[in-house]
């Protein structure tokens, strides 16, 4: 037998393994769960009933989705065990298939509100009109809460949202847009939770008191549940936070949410302790601001005018995932939109050979897909080898709070996942959760993130922990822009992560929106090491912070990261690290025991000698960096480097003034014809066409 005929019977194979041969079980939004029977002709009307066929057949099975919305405001749905690798399961959208966690109720249901009450409430200056909908009306009998978030809240779903045609509205805030009000002067520290034990147990366990800076408090006085969401202490430290009491007399705040620190009572504050105050009827005053009356299931929105009836509402009511899978192996789910969910899109626990291809999520309350691999023990070598739970060709944007997290490999035994996010889009991935929702979250050994398209996003865009993961060929643009002490790229406090490496990336125009922050492009925290950072391209990324000495890529007292052969352009540094004493080094990981289990695994300090009595206070601790090149950007600043090659001065191919942005073409545009540019850009960082 030949070898190509081999290859074809292969090919064969996986394709008839993949679904092609598989029975098919049609579903259409015009369908009956009743009177259907799964065919073409008389398809079922619900996925829960199409997945409920597909469960008790054998063998494979795929669900055909028909163009079509199909609602799930109630129940999500839970697979356990199924499907298997003797019976897998595709679900496939077929034309434009969203799959919806609330209801949609036509804008042409609006009623402009003129009662007198009602108007008096609002500011005085307004841009448009105020509209409202009574949700009991359409079927909706209970709606979420707003919850606490960030640091120190419990987890859980969202509070439901409302969507203007697929668009995200405001909540109504004040001050408008990106405004804050900056944090007045602390008057209580409030309950710390860290240090729970110091705490008088005579008072009150509040979350702090402060005097408000802005009279527009006094508006909220009387109003129902007012919240404030900004940072009340570290600059990196998001929260959104129920109000006690607001005292006009004394012209204070008190905070009825716990915090982790209390409030931050010293002020050398940064410029990012500042809040906005959310979730008040009083501040509708903005187009594309909106309210919900939670108790009597009112509605308000401001409009400029009233939309026409071929637009709509969402409002987010499922509380659960749409799949919530464990124990499964060989699900696919392909070419489906997933909106208008309180909770994760896709969770899962324990999968083997999860594959998301195609899809698009949107205005979810939480993240997309949220993954555990189960147990790679037992894998052969070949199956080691091969690829695992896998998200490609997908959009993620506008989600509460983040994109993906997939989990997985064994890390005592460095035995990798195989876990792959590639050729996504994702942006605007943190609107509830500001901080810490990583567009793409990947923990464990061997996952790998490839050509992927990152921008707009307020915080991290990658968070990892683990070992020999590959980050290469994707593209980073205005992310990291707020808040403090943040990279794009992010680890810490992990001393024996190794072999993870970040190669062939671009970096762009991503500084920080107050000067006082400290953003970079990679940050590696807080003892971590081991990570290569070789033939990237940063281009105005870093933002020096209020001591000076911040970079595009930066270490924090780690030892044996190498920056090898990047190209950095109009940064203010191009690297630095913060060297911590031997002392530090020795008390540090007392607070953190378990971060340290396998610093004295042989099998690490084989495969990486240099972990070899890693925790040795007086060991070396040193970084290195060659090869690198340099345009209007500082040499390294601080700590100690081991710099094994002079950095080169680059010169452009043409004249090269002032440029308001860069972007790939204009990298290429001036500096094209050096080799180690053109290798870069030979790899086609971003999105594959």
């Amino acid at each position: 037998m030949s070898g190509m005929y081999k290859l074809y019977l292969a090919g064969a194979c996986a394709v008839a393994c993949s679904g092609l041969w598989a029975a098919q079980i049609h579903v259409s939004s015009k369908g009956s769960d009743s009177s259907g029977d799964g065919g073409v002709q008389k398809p079922y009307a619900t996925l829960y009933k199409a997945v409920e066929v597909a469960s008790k057949s054998e063998g494979a099975s795929e669900i055909i989705l028909e163009n079509g919305v199909y609602f799930m405001p109630e129940k999500g749905i839970v697979l356990k065990n199924y499907p298997n690798a003797s019976s897998p399961l595709t679900i496939r959208g077929v034309g434009d298939v969203t799959v919806h966690g609330g209801v949609r109720i036509s804008a042409d249901n609006l009623v402009e509100v003129k009662k007198p009450d009602l108007l008096r409430r609002l500011p005085d200056k307004r841009d448009g009109r105020l509209y409202a909908l009574d949700l009991k009306k359409f079927g909706v009998s209970k709606v979420g809460k707003v919850r606490p978030y960030g640091f120190g809240a419990m987890g859980g779903p969202a509070q439901t949202e409302a969507f203007f045609s697929a668009m995200p509205l405001t909540l109504a805030k004040y001050p408008n847009a990106d405004q804050k009000i900056p944090l007045g002067k602390v008057l209580e520290d409030g309950f710390d939770k860290n240090n729970a034990k110091a705490w008088d147990e005579s008072k009150e366990k509040i979350g702090g008191v402060f005097a408000y800076t802005d009279p527009r408090h006094e508006r909220w006085a009387n109003a129902g549940e007012v919240w404030l969401s900004g940072i009340f202490h570290h600059g990196w430290a998001y929260n959104t936070v129920k109000v006690k009491k607001i005292d006009t007399k004394n012209k204070s705040v008190t905070l009825d949410t716990q915090l982790p620190w209390g409030l931050h009572k010293s002020h050398h504050k940064l410029v990012v302790n500042a809040y906005q105050a959310i979730n008040l009827f009083e501040e509708l005053d903005a187009v594309g601001e909106y309210y919900i009356d939670r108790e009597n299931l009112y509605f308000y929105v401001m409009l400029d005018k009233k939309p026409s009836a071929s637009e709509y509402f969402d409002f987010s009511l499922l509380e659960k995932p749409f799949f919530e899978l464990s124990d499964t192996e060989n699900f696919t789910v392909k070419n489906v939109k997933f909106t208008a969910v309180c909770d994760v899109a896709i969770k899962g626990f324990r999968c083997d050979r999860l594959v998301v291809d195609g899809c698009e999520f949107f205005n979810l309350g939480s993240s997309a897909v949220n993954v555990s691999s189960a147990s790679v023990e037992k894998h052969s070598a070949e199956r080691l080898a091969a690829v695992n739970n896998e998200f490609k060709n997908c959009k993620v944007h506008d989600t509460g709070s983040g994109g993906v997290a997939f989990f997985g490999g064994n890390e005592a035994k460095l035995l990798p996942s195989r876990n792959v996010v590639s050729n996504s889009e994702f942006w605007n991935n943190a609107r509830l959760q500001k901080s810490y929702s990583a567009h793409v979250l990947i923990r464990g050994v061997g996952g790998v993130l490839s050509h992927c398209y990152f921008h707009d996003q307020s915080h991290m865009s990658v968070g990892y922990s683990g070992s020999e993961h590959v980050f290469e060929y994707n593209y980073f643009e205005r992310c990291c822009r707020d808040f403090d002490d943040m990279g794009i790229i992010y680890t810490g406090r992990l001393p024996y992560n190794r072999g993870n490496i970040i190669r062939y990336n671009f970096f762009a125009e991503t500084v920080a929106s107050h000067k006082s922050s400290m953003m970079c492009g990679v940050y590696i925290d807080d003892g971590s090491g081991g990570t290569l950072v070789e033939k990237n391209i940063f281009c105005r990324v870093g933002t020096p912070g209020r001591g000076g000495g911040f970079s595009a890529v930066y270490f924090h007292g780690g030892k044996d990261n190498i920056v090898k052969e990047n190209v950095f352009i109009d940064c203010d540094v191009a690297a630095s690290q913060v060297q911590w004493s031997d002392k530090k080094w020795e008390t540090y990981w007392k607070q953190y025991p378990s971060n340290v289990w396998l610093v004295n695994s042989e099998l690490y300090i084989k495969k990486y000698p240099a972990m070899k009595n890693i925790m040795d206070p007086s060991l070396k601790r040193m970084n290195s960096m060659f090869g690198c090149k340099l345009f209007r950007t500082q040499p390294p600043l601080r700590g100690k480097w081991d710099l094994n090659l002079p950095m080169e001065e680059m010169k452009p191919d043409i004249p090269c003034g002032e440029i308001d942005y860069w972007d790939l073409n204009l990298v290429k545009k001036y500096f094209g014809k050096d080799p180690l540019v053109r290798n870069i850009l030979a790899k086609k960082p971003g999105l594959l066409k």
